[in-house]
């Protein structure tokens, strides 16, 4: 495809994604969930067990996240990520620093990243200084040269034992033993996936051991056609790596893989392809496939293999994502993740977020709207499928089959988290530093 036609698409997109006449009014829900670290590990003698069981079940839910190696308050977090890529390996920066390329290797290398985010409003791109607009385009660099708050402590690569002893470290310290996976989509660098993982684990808030999945995207909207074989070329290497980590971790370790876009289409494959495993148990927890840019005839080919491996599946959709409203120009297929109409499929909770997300691209809600980042905690953390989360409404559709829109917004999180000086810690605590999630 010509870059001017790419552009026209892209462009015509942008038009076509204004399907919402009007912006509906959401009522503030009236449900609130508030954490206190401090008090939590700080109960009288005579606290009623009552009041010592509710703490326990949101200590599991919203305590300190194990994958937090530094903390200062109000200025910035250090997160431990650990990562798998198909990616070539460039030329160390420095001795802490290695480099990945855009080279598209056939099996999996192992690292574990620190990163350094600043402070900022839930869901507010590391990468702007200023929160997004409800409206309009989001200037948003996948490149981290303009973000001078956003550092790199360490980068290296590991052997793979040395990557699943680091993760079964984190999950021996976690509250609920569970993996949060991310996989990356269209046009993200090796960097911003890293930091797209931490962001979202410290914006849902998830607290258990963080991983990222890069995938040798070429970045750059010309180079969406290029990128296709290559992501075809990542299910392969995927898989293995998801073929280990499963074999490597705990058969009662929950893990949750939140998938983007294109990405998609690599996390569905490799699960149609993925071995049995002796136990007879689902490997995956939850299996979260946000604005998947994958045809539809794909999409229910590849889903009976997804729900023979996963214990829930839900599917995140927007009637006005442009860019997959693109896509669909240029493949003369709609996606799955466009809700225009609902694609429902028995077993499948799909979510469209339509009434909740209001900017003009539409395709990154998963990590930049405060509802839909508590309606992802709700689901992961407290395990409630869409019909038990509250702010959600079920739509029948004639067949009687049922899928679900925002009603109200998501109940608000409050928490205040409290670490420790300890070799894990290294920063104050947080007893003065209450955070409002939502």
């Amino acid at each position: 495809m010509s870059r001017p036609l790419l552009i026209m698409m892209i462009l015509l997109g942008i038009a076509l994604g204004c399907r919402v006449s009007d912006p509906p009014v959401l009522k503030k829900n009236p449900h609130s969930l508030i954490y206190d670290g401090f008090a939590t590990g700080n109960f009288k003698e005579n606290t009623p067990i009552f009041v010592r069981e509710a703490f326990a079940a949101q200590n599991r839910e919203l305590s300190e996240p194990v994958a937090v190696v530094n903390w200062e308050p109000k200025k910035h977090a250090q997160w431990e990520v650990f990562y798998a890529t198909n990616r070539g390996q460039g030329q160390p920066a420095n001795s802490t620093r290695a480099t990945y390329t855009n080279e598209v290797l056939t099996t999996p290398t192992f690292g574990r990243a620190v990163i350094q985010i600043p402070s900022r409003g839930r869901g507010v791109d590391p990468l702007l200084e200023t929160p997004r607009p409800k409206w309009g385009i989001i200037p948003v660099s996948q490149e981290l040269k303009s973000a001078p708050l956003v550092e790199f402590p360490l980068v290296q690569p590991t052997t793979p034992p040395e990557f699943f002893a680091g993760i079964n470290k984190q999950l021996a310290a976690s509250a609920n033993r569970d993996i949060l996976l991310f996989v990356h989509g269209f046009n993200v660098s090796f960097d911003a996936a890293i930091l797209r993982t931490a962001q979202i684990a410290w914006d849902m808030p998830f607290n258990g051991a963080i991983i990222s999945y890069a995938w040798p995207t070429q970045g750059g909207l010309k180079n969406y056609s290029k990128d296709e074989p290559i992501n075809l070329a990542s299910v392969v290497p995927f898989t293995d790596f998801l073929t280990q980590l499963i074999g490597s971790v705990p058969s009662t370790t929950k893990i949750n893989i939140i998938v983007h876009s294109m990405g998609n289409r690599i996390v569905m494959q490799s699960l149609d392809q993925l071995p049995d495993f002796p136990d007879g148990q689902n490997p995956i927890h939850n299996l979260v496939l946000c604005a998947p840019d994958v045809g539809v005839s794909d999409y229910r080919k590849w889903i009976t293999s997804c729900q023979a491996q996963c214990d829930q599946i839900t599917l995140y959709t927007n009637i006005g994502d442009s860019a997959l409203i693109s896509s669909k120009g240029m493949h003369a297929e709609q996606r799955a993740g466009d809700s225009h109409p609902p694609i429902v499929i028995a077993g499948v909770d799909t979510v469209d977020c339509t009434r909740i997300e209001l900017n003009l691209m539409g395709h990154s809600y998963y990590g930049s709207n405060p509802d839909v980042l508590t309606d992802l905690f709700m689901l992961i953390k407290q395990n409630k499928p869409a019909a038990q989360r509250s702010h959600l409404k079920a739509i029948t559709e004639t067949d009687g089959r049922q899928h679900y829109t925002f009603e109200n917004h998501s109940p608000s999180l409050y928490y205040s988290w409290n670490f420790e000086k300890t070799s894990q810690h290294t920063a104050s605590p947080l007893n003065d530093n209450s955070t409002l999630l939502k």
